[in-house]
C-alpha cells in the first residue's frame, strides 16, 4: 500500500490523502453540543493535528496502540496552527499494518541506539571513579530489561524526543551538558551530577508503552516517572550499600529535576547539583523542540507556527557566515564514535583532563599574584601632609617633611610596593574605617539547607583500559 502524502507536504488549502500513524486521540464537544475527535497524526517527517467531526467521529470509539489510518482531507489553519480537516477516515487492520514499512512512520534516532549507548558508557568510564557509584551503575544497567527499554522508549509523548530511542538520546545529551557545567563550575560534585543525569528519566522506561506510537502506561499515568525511578532503584541501593548521604542526594536530584512544582517536580531544587541538572534537562528539551520545529519548515519559510510548549512562534534567522551547521546529539555521538580507535573508547572531546587534575595552570591566583594596589601620587614636595581637622585643635602650620628637602624635578607616582612615607602604608589605598562600619540588615532566621557529602575523589581519574570497554553486565576487575 502506498504511503501517500507526508506531514511535511501538508499546507493550508491543499488536499491530503495518505497513511498516518495515530499517536494520540482526544474526544471533545463544542458549545453547541457537536462531538469531534482530535487526532495527532505522524510519520517520519513530523506530526500534525487532525479534526474529525460528527457524525464521522462516532464511528471510531477507540484507537488501539500502533494504529495506522488512511486519511482523506484538506490542510487548514486554526489559531496559527496547521491542521487537517478530515473528510474520510479508514482504520487499517493489524495484518495490513504488519505489511507496511515501519521506517515511514517513525522518526529514527541518529545514530543507532547501540552507538549512543557505547558513547554513554565511555563517558561514565572517563568520569565516574567512586566504587559505590560504579557498582550502582553496573547493577542497574546489568538488567537487560532496563537496557532494552532505555534504547527503545521516547523521552516524551509529544514535546521533544518523541520517538523510539529518544530517551537514550536525551539522557546522553543531558549527561554531556552536565559535565560541561562541572568544567565551568568546579564546586559541583561532578560524579553525583553525572549519576543524577543518567537516572533522572529512568522511570520513563516504564512510564510509556508501545512500539510505534506511545502512550502512558497505567503505572506511569498514576505515579509519574520520578516516583517510578526511585522504586526501580530501591533494590539496587540495598544491593550495593551506597553511602546514605549520596543516596539521599541522588533521590533529591531525581525528584526535583523538573525545577518547579507546577511543572511536575516533587520538590524544589535545593543543591547546586539539583539546579544544574534541572537547567541541563530543560535546555536539552527546549533546543530539541526548536530543532524539530525548524525541520518542518520549507526552504522559503523563516517562521514556524506557534509552538505550544514554548509559548511562541520560532524565527529562523540567517546565521553568521562561516558558522558550523547545527548538529544533533546523535550526529555528534556518531562523529565521536567514528574518531575513537576502539568501540566504547573515550571520545576525543572528553580526552581533555579535568581542571582538578591540572590545578597549577588553572588555580585561583594567590594574594601575591594579584596586581598591586594603585597608590595615589604623593603630595607636592613643599606641602605638608594633609591632616584631619579637629574642632578643638587648629590645624598645624605648613611644614615640609624632612625627606622632601630636595624635591624631584618631575613628580612621578611612587612604586606600588613602596608607598610614600607621607601617606601611612595601612591607609595608602584602604577605604576609610567609617565606611567599613555600615549597619548590617538583619534577616529572619531560616532553616539551613541540608549539607551533602561530596563523592570521594581521592583516587585519580582512571586511564582507559587497553583491553577494550567492559560491558555493563560484566564486573570490571580494575575497580
Amino acid at each position: 500500500m502506498d504511503k501517500g502524502h507526508f506531514v511535511k507536504d501538508i499546507a493550508p488549502g491543499v488536499p491530503v490523502k495518505g497513511l498516518f500513524l495515530v499517536r494520540n486521540a482526544l474526544r471533545g464537544r463544542t458549545k453547541n453540543g457537536h462531538d469531534f475527535l482530535t487526532l495527532s497524526l505522524g510519520d517520519c517527517s513530523g506530526t500534525v493535528d487532525a479534526k474529525v467531526w460528527s457524525p464521522l467521529c462516532n464511528e471510531f470509539p477507540s484507537f488501539p496502540p500502533d494504529s495506522v489510518v488512511l486519511v482523506d482531507g484538506t490542510g487548514d489553519m486554526f489559531n496559527e496552527q496547521l491542521q487537517v480537516k478530515v473528510n474520510a477516515l479508514d482504520l487499517l487492520a493489524p495484518k495490513e499494518v504488519e505489511g507496511l514499512d515501519v521506517s515511514l512512520f517513525v522518526t529514527p534516532p541518529c545514530p543507532a541506539p547501540e552507538v549512543m549507548f557505547r558513547e554513554l558508557k565511555a563517558l561514565v568510564d572517563a568520569e565516574c571513579r567512586h566504587p559505590k557509584w560504579r557498582a550502582l551503575l553496573d547493577s542497574v544497567f546489568g538488567d537487560e530489561g532496563i537496557r532494552t527499554r532505555l534504547m527503545r522508549r521516547p523521552a516524551a509523548k509529544f514535546v521533544h524526543h518523541a520517538y523510539p530511542g529518544g530517551l537514550l538520546e536525551h539522557t546522553l545529551s543531558v549527561c554531556r551538558t552536565c559535565m560541561r557545567m562541572a568544567d565551568g563550575y568546579p564546586e559541583l560534585d561532578r560524579q553525583t551530577l553525572l549519576v543524577g543525569a543518567l537516572f533522572h528519566d529512568l522511570g520513563k522506561t516504564r512510564e510509556f508503552e508501545g512500539t510505534l506510537s506511545f502512550d502512558y502506561s497505567e503505572e506511569g499515568d498514576m505515579m509519574g516517572h520520578a516516583t517510578i525511578a526511585l522504586e526501580m532503584l530501591a533494590p539496587h541501593f540495598a544491593a550495593v550499600g551506597l553511602e546514605p548521604e549520596l543516596e539521599l542526594h541522588l533521590k533529591h536530584l531525581i525528584l526535583s529535576h523538573h525545577g518547579t512544582l507546577e511543572h511536575g517536580a516533587v520538590c524544589l531544587p535545593k543543591t547546586p547539583e539539583a539546579f544544574a541538572l534541572h537547567f541541563a534537562d530543560n535546555l536539552d528539551a527546549k533546543l530539541a523542540t526548536c530543532r524539530e520545529e525548524y525541520a518542518k519548515l520549507k526552504e522559503s519559510e523563516h517562521r514556524t507556527a506557534k509552538v505550544q510548549s514554548l509559548g511562541c512562534a520560532l524565527h529562523r534567522l540567517v546565521p553568521t557566515p562561516g558558522s558550523r551547521q547545527p548538529q544533533t546529539t546523535g550526529q555528534a555521538a556518531t562523529a565521536a564514535t567514528a574518531a575513537s580507535p576502539a568501540p566504547g573508547a573515550m571520545p576525543t572531546r572528553t580526552a581533555t583532563p579535568h581542571p582538578a587534575a591540572t590545578a597549577a595552570p588553572t588555580a585561583m591566583p594567590t594574594q601575591a599574584a594579584r596586581p598591586a594596589p594603585i597608590v595615589p601620587s604623593p603630595p607636592a614636595a613643599t606641602s605638608a601632609p594633609r591632616a584631619m581637622p579637629s574642632p578643638a585643635v587648629p590645624p598645624a602650620p605648613a611644614a615640609s617633611p624632612t625627606h622632601a628637602a630636595t624635591p624631584s624635578p618631575v613628580a612621578t607616582p611612587a612604586p606600588a610596593t613602596t608607598p610614600s612615607p607621607a601617606v601611612p602604608q595601612d591607609r595608602a589605598w584602604a577605604p576609610p574605617r567609617e565606611a567599613l562600619r555600615q549597619p548590617v540588615r538583619e534577616r529572619p532566621m531560616q532553616t539551613p539547607p541540608p549539607s551533602f557529602t561530596s563523592t570521594p575523589s581521592s583516587s585519580p581519574r582512571p586511564a582507559p583500559s587497553k583491553a577494550g570497554p567492559t560491558p555493563w553486565w560484566e564486573p570490571n576487575p580494575s575497580r
